[in-house]
């Protein structure tokens, strides 16, 4: 009897504990299903947040362009150049950055020499005496391949007397690869493109009668970094830093004509070599 009991018992004991087990390895599937589905949800709104922030930023970024400040030490009003739309996040930012670090050059020497005018005869409480900083830009030139900036800068710091400082930043936006234009991609590498541009400035100053220092016209990066290209041809500024008029830049425009010898065929002026 107890043989026959156990015979129809243990059966079902083990069909019981087979139901259990079954169970839960479903409820741990169900529950393993959830959180995979629940973690992908979770990372496919956070990527939609991510690239909405990402937006905001880029649309901010492209949108404010300027910069203004006023303070009983100085005066800023900045407008920095930005290539809309096409250029990335990153490209503006490098170039804002310029500008923000200028700002803070000047922000530095304005409020010393602030400091300075206290102390002295020319500080009273109608005095207009304050360092100003202005930065504006223009849009040279936008073709298919590129578009060319040039931004002006002057910065005048107030001591005992005006002191200005003008500086032209230039800038050249390759339309293909997104990126900015270095000086020396828009020449052969192997050539002696600086020791061409030297003659030919050269040559131009002594045509429209201009004196200036001969260092002006050394073939080095520094004397000729003020470089954007045009539809007529390459826009080269000059200043020479022991002229009086060292305050302004002179501008030449050499045509293309002159150039082939030394511009880079697989750059962005190779439309205009032929």
């Amino acid at each position: 009897m107890l043989l026959i009991s156990f015979n129809i018992f243990y059966p079902m004991l083990f069909l019981k504990t087979h139901s259990h087990k079954i169970i839960s390895y479903a409820i741990i599937a169900g529950i393993t299903v959830f959180i995979i589905i629940a973690s992908f949800w979770y990372k496919e709104q956070h990527k939609e947040e991510d690239a909405l922030k990402q937006g905001i930023a880029y649309r901010n970024q492209q949108e404010n362009r300027e910069y203004k400040e006023k303070t009983d030490a100085y005066y800023i009003d900045v407008t920095y150049p930005i290539i809309r739309s096409e250029a990335t996040l990153a490209t503006n930012q490098r170039i804002r950055d310029i500008y923000l670090a200028r700002i803070a050059e000047f922000k530095k020497l304005a409020e010393k020499s602030f400091v300075a005018i206290e102390d002295t005869d020319l500080h009273n409480e109608t005095s207009s005496y304050y360092s100003v900083y202005n930065v504006s830009f223009a849009q040279i030139a936008k073709t298919n391949r590129f578009i060319s900036l040039v931004a002006l800068g002057d910065m005048s710091i107030f001591n005992d007397a005006l002191h200005s400082r003008n500086d032209i930043d230039t800038f050249v936006f390759d339309r293909v690869t997104k990126k900015l234009v270095s000086q020396e991609d828009m020449f052969v590498a192997s050539s002696s493109y600086l020791t061409l541009l030297s003659k030919l400035v050269q040559e131009e100053f002594e045509k429209r009668g201009l004196t200036v220092s001969k260092e002006v016209f050394a073939p080095s990066k520094e004397n000729f970094s003020k470089i954007v290209p045009t539809k007529n041809g390459l826009m080269i500024y000059i200043r020479d830093p022991k002229s009086p008029s060292s305050l302004l830049y002179q501008q030449v425009v050499l045509p293309y004509t002159k150039l082939k010898g030394v511009i880079n065929k697989e750059g962005i002026l190779s439309d205009y070599i032929g």
